[in-house]
């Protein structure tokens, strides 16, 4: 339990640590190593420390409470359409990459993924269901295609190249257009 009688000022930092806690940090040169390979292991408040190596740690016990048997075939899911959907975004930008200084490959992943995610989340409030099809399509697929930094990083080199009237139209053609486009298929993915 905390006891705040039980407290000692730092002189370098604002931070207060309990008495019983505070040790002296560990000398890390290789001169105070006794093979010169790993540190001495630190010693933290109540009988922690850390290993001299990572080879050293225990590791945790395996068990289902972490990541439960429902849940895996939607991470494998997750793990496959993200891998798909990434690479298909690298391979979109080496294909069509840019026209005219206008980074049409992130125009046409974002948009394309907009309507996909939209149809996919259409379609799961029909069925009910955001299963392993979610997981895989919109989830891991479109969440790796499509790419917002990319877009932020885009704008920000067609407004310097281009002017501001060209940032500014390229990214209202990317949200206004990815709303659209993600609104109608969500439309289309509920009739479905």
């Amino acid at each position: 339990m905390f006891d705040p009688s039980n407290m000692q000022q730092t002189s370098d930092t604002s931070q207060s640590l309990p008495r019983s806690d505070f040790r002296e940090p560990a000398d890390y040169s290789l001169e105070s190593s006794p093979d010169h390979c790993y540190p001495q292991p630190t010693i933290l408040g109540g009988g922690w420390t850390l290993p001299r190596s990572f080879s050293d740690a225990p590791l945790p016990p395996v068990s289902t409470h972490y990541f439960p048997a429902n849940m895996r075939g939607t991470a494998v899911a997750v793990f496959l359409g993200g891998s798909v959907g990434a690479l298909a975004r690298y391979g979109l930008g080496l294909w069509i990459g840019e026209l005219g200084g206008i980074p049409l490959a992130t125009l046409i992943a974002n948009l394309s993924g907009s309507a996909l995610l939209g149809f996919l989340a259409g379609l799961a409030e029909a069925r009910s269901s955001r299963g392993v099809g979610w997981a895989l399509g919109g989830v891991g697929f479109s969440g790796a295609f499509t790419t917002f930094s990319t877009f932020a990083l885009e704008a920000v080199h067609l407004g310097d190249e281009h002017g501001l009237l060209a940032a500014v139209a390229y990214v209202t053609a990317s949200v206004l257009g990815g709303l659209f486009l993600a609104s109608a298929a969500r439309r289309g993915g509920r009739r479905w």
